[in-house]
């Protein structure tokens, strides 16, 4: 049956790169902003639509619609019940009747206006024309002996015509304590299209209205028993009940402040609830049995008045297929606060479908099956796998992030948020982290937080609404559209400017696309982002970005740390400063620049360039020394100003250059030598530790060739065309420590080093030879053409996504290509295979094996960048396409080719991904850059 997507809301009546403003509040474009703030948000992955709410006196406005193909706002709220009323929150369900109601569906609660937050005990319903509108009957609470009227409503979330309202207590005016609960409502619909919408009584699924207790004493569901608390943080008066229904496992999870009593006995913030099939009642069962809890279990805990708060709570289903419950959870006895994964059983025959899984237990045909019961086997809050974003390791304007968060969404792999930072909370971004697999698709860690997702400023020069002042970067509300690539922002200084990023090649002077396209009208063929997580990068303040083409290198510091409380995220914005760009260039004309490197992990480092000419090392001019990481600065100081340049000496390192790549430990270098027409490529290894200058470091003596194609096991094998480190180190190991292997991409087929990692060795880091390298095919696509290998930013790598084309013969015309995902941890014996063909969460109608050819691939973990040739394109023209990671859920079956005249230009892409902490993505063209900003 086809789905339809409905909407539920409660109401409470009472400088640098730019996103489209969406125009509100009339039809006139130059009205840009609500004439109240927005208060709630909600975004329709089907079509695309992001809705809003409004605060008291939006009139018909007080919810609002919004597509990309239509960036205008209509009003929906026409009705008395909505035109004075403060939306509080929205949320989205299913209607199952497609053949009678067309439109979708909106839910919501109407009040008296002037009443407290939360009072609201009444739903309504309405269509997105604002055609029906029908209210509840007043939601009770869960007392057994008498019926009576919950003092509240605080929490909403939707499921398969079925509302879920967290209630609170008539008496304690409180959710988690007396007779609070969770209401259940129905949503029906006529043969004529009619609405009709009730409540039901929640413990027997018949005809009433009564909420199913939901009460912390109540030792079976929470141990303990517990009491209800309410822990403040700077932005809330305190602490929100967490409200969530996961539609694949159809699981509703709860979660709210609690504390323990005196006793110390273990007990949980958390419990998952689902719907009888048969009778139609409320099922409530505890998250994890109490035998498993032990010490910092993230959302249980043993000990006497401890406290714990499940404060935001969302599931994610990985690209690998299995479930992981996504909370920020705040645990009192560690003072922590922060964003945490833990694995769920997967099994809808078992009694422990969906409570946390044993992170210990092996998978069962490919998911967890086997739930924890005893000490050890649940996650805590120093286990890697848990630590959405590696929080130990952020920038110092991120520490302490957590409490101020403003909008969390979870998709595909990854996990975005919105925070305020500063000393005084004044500035704010959105950031992202992305999950990385072990080869069972188990997640091994995640990447660093970082300010990547969305513009920090994405209003620039722009006036507030009713203020002289200008957009500060924080984000009230945003979506994540992972079918286009682009996002929903809704600013937090006024809450009033709601903005759609989206593709450009129009730019605010002097911004780094500005001023890139200066300098590589030619094309800019490369690219290098060095965040605050590259390896000795993070001794200094500064991060910085590199742009290759013709015989021109472009430097830009993008991001300084000192600066972080007096610019969002420390951001760099003024490009026109020579302390922040810097144009370099070759000795030789003409010579593009097709790969950019940084050698981390030493105290003596350079940038490197890989050319048709030869490795170029950038080193001081006069004595060929490079630099501590320390000593990186501005870039009209040394290190730059003094910097050149220079060929390396070597003669193996003056062929033409495929590509260069660097790990803490080594620096791996295809090469290609056009007139040897048997042997025409090596994969050669340097290590640069306890070296001095580009002559000891990158000379003959110091090359190791760790693989030559067409001879020894690489006979038959005519070329290399892509390599990438994968790391496979405990958990816990830090980058310097971890050893690696290398992935070689050649036209017979994708090979892997298994060089030894006993005793002290690091894997390929220590390899010799060919022999030490010990080669291995990675799998029996042997005779497969695999031209490329995508990788993400981070400096641990576990998870790579390789490329291959369907045919061995790379000259045909009519060649579709293959991305696959595979991944490499401490786990893996022997190599892993690929993850299934469609790598997508659970059941994917779409394949990606029948692509157009692939050039470039690169993902942020929701979103999957592309670059084609197009095969009915003429043979210089590509395009850049998404592909989401949730196409379940969004029913894609092709690429979506993005519809822009910033990326529809007829010409060549060469590569795309994210930029610094500017929040942008940008993507390297024949004539400059293009960004999605």
């Amino acid at each position: 049956m086809k789905k339809k997507i409905v909407l539920l809301l409660q109401v409470y009546c009472t400088h640098i790169y730019s996103a489209i403003i969406i125009p509100a509040n009339g039809t006139e474009e130059t009205n840009f902003a609500f004439n109240v703030p927005v208060t709630a948000k909600a975004f329709d992955p089907l079509s695309g639509s992001f809705i809003v709410g409004l605060f008291q006196g939006g009139g018909e406005f007080a919810i609002s619609i919004a597509s990309e193909d239509a960036p205008k706002f209509i009003p929906i709220a026409q009705n008395n019940l909505l035109t004075d009323a403060t939306v509080e929150m929205l949320t989205l369900a299913e209607n199952e009747n497609e053949s009678t109601n067309t439109n979708e569906l909106l839910i919501g609660t109407v009040l008296v206006k002037n009443n407290n937050i939360n009072n609201n005990n009444v739903v309504i319903i309405l269509d997105t024309q604002g055609t029906q509108v029908i209210a509840s009957d007043a939601l009770n609470d869960a007392n057994t002996f008498v019926l009576s009227q919950s003092a509240g409503i605080v929490a909403i979330a939707g499921a398969n015509d079925t509302v879920f309202a967290a209630v609170k207590d008539r008496i304690n005016n409180l959710f988690g304590n007396g007779d609070s609960g969770i209401a259940v409502l129905t949503i029906n619909s006529s043969n004529t299209g009619a609405l009709s919408f009730k409540p039901i009584d929640a413990v027997t699924g018949g005809v009433g209205n009564r909420a199913f207790p939901i009460n912390v004493a109540n030792t079976a569901l929470f141990g303990g028993p517990g009491i209800t608390t309410y822990i403040t943080n700077t932005l809330l008066n305190q602490s929100p009940t967490a409200l969530y229904w996961d539609e694949y496992l159809n699981l509703l999870y709860v979660g709210l402040s609690c504390q323990n009593d005196a006793a110390g006995n273990p007990f949980m913030s958390t419990v998952r609830c689902s719907i009888d099939k048969t009778v139609g009642n409320l099922v409530a069962q505890p998250i994890t049995q109490t035998t498993a809890i032990d010490n910092n279990n993230i959302v249980a805990t043993v000990g006497a008045n401890q406290v714990l708060a499940t404060e935001q709570v969302a599931v994610m289903h990985t690209s690998t297929g299995l479930s992981y419950l996504i909370v920020k959870a705040f645990i009192a006895n560690s003072n922590t606060r922060n964003i945490y994964a833990l694995p769920l059983v997967d099994n809808a025959s078992s009694n422990d479908h969906g409570a946390l899984a044993n992170k210990n237990a092996a998978l069962v045909d490919g998911v967890f099956q086997t739930a924890a019961t005893g000490p050890g086997e649940l996650p805590t809050i120093n286990d890697p796998a848990a630590q959405v974003g590696d929080p130990a390791n952020i920038p110092s304007d991120l520490q302490n992030f957590i409490g101020s968060i403003t909008d969390m969404v979870v998709t595909g792999d990854t996990v975005y948020l919105s925070i305020v930072g500063g000393t005084n909370n004044q500035f704010g971004y959105v950031i992202s982290s992305q999950a990385l697999f072990n080869a069972d698709g188990t997640i091994a860690r995640w990447t660093p937080w970082a300010t990547r997702a969305a513009p920090v400023n994405a209003f620039p020069g722009l006036t507030m609404p009713d203020t002289n002042n200008q957009h500060s970067g924080k984000v009230a509300f945003f979506a994540v559209d992972s079918v286009t690539g682009n996002l929903w922002l809704v600013e937090r200084d006024t809450n009033r400017l709601v903005g759609l990023v989206s593709w450009t090649n129009t730019f605010i002077k002097d911004s780094l696309p500005y001023t890139l396209n200066k300098y590589f009208n030619n094309g800019c063929f490369s690219s290098l982002d060095l965040h605050h997580k590259t390896s000795l990068i993070g001794l200094n303040n500064n991060n910085y970005s590199l742009f290759g083409g013709l015989s021109t290198i472009a430097f830009a510091r993008t991001r300084d740390e000192a600066l972080s409380n007096t610019s969002p995220a420390g951001t760099i914005t003024d490009f026109s400063d020579p302390a922040n760009f810097l144009i370099t260039h070759l000795s030789q004309a003409n010579i593009p620049i097709t790969s950019l490197e940084y050698t981390s992990g030493n105290s003596n480092n350079y940038f490197i360039a890989g050319s048709q000419a030869g490795l170029y090392i950038f080193a001081d001019q006069l004595t060929g020394k490079g630099f501590a990481p320390a000593d990186l600065a501005l870039l009209n100081e040394s290190p730059f100003s003094n910097g050149s340049w220079q060929l390396a000496p070597a003669k193996e390192l003056q062929k033409a250059i495929v590509q260069v790549i660097c790990a803490e430990n080594n620096i791996y270098i295809i090469t290609f030598d056009p007139t040897d027409t048997t042997n025409s490529y090596n994969l050669i290894a340097i290590n640069p530790a306890g070296k001095t200058s580009i002559q000891d470091t990158f000379n003959d003596a110091n090359i190791r060739v760790l693989a030559t194609s067409n001879k020894d096991r690489f006979k038959g094998t005519v070329s290399f065309n892509n390599c990438a480190i994968i790391h496979n180190g405990a958990e816990t190991t830090q980058a310097f420590l971890m050893p690696e292997q290398i992935i070689l991409a050649t036209s017979q087929g994708m090979w892997i080093t298994n060089a030894s990692t006993s005793a002290t060795n690091k894997g390929s880091a220590d390899a010799q030879n060919e022999e030490d390298a010990n080669w291995q095919p990675f799998n029996e696509l042997t005779n497969q053409f695999f031209n490329g290998i995508g990788t993400i930013d981070t400096p641990i790598q576990h998870t790579i996504w390789p490329f291959y084309v369907s045919s061995s013969s790379s000259c045909s015309n009519s060649l579709n290509s293959i991305l696959t995902q595979t991944s490499q941890s401490i786990k893996t014996t022997p190599p892993p295979p690929f993850d299934p063909i469609n790598f997508n969460p659970n059941i994917s109608p779409f394949s990606l094996n029948t692509l157009d050819p692939i050039v470039y691939f690169w993902t942020d973990g929701a979103r999957r960048f592309f670059i084609f040739t197009i095969s009915s394109f003429q043979t210089n023209l590509s395009r850049i396409a998404v592909i989401p990671f949730s196409t379940p859920q969004q029913t894609i079956n092709q690429p979506y080719f993005i519809n822009d005249p910033a990326i529809n230009s007829d010409g060549k892409f060469y590569w795309v991904r994210a930029i610094g902490d500017l929040g942008i993505i940008l993507a390297g063209t024949d004539s400059g850059v293009t960004a999605l900003q």
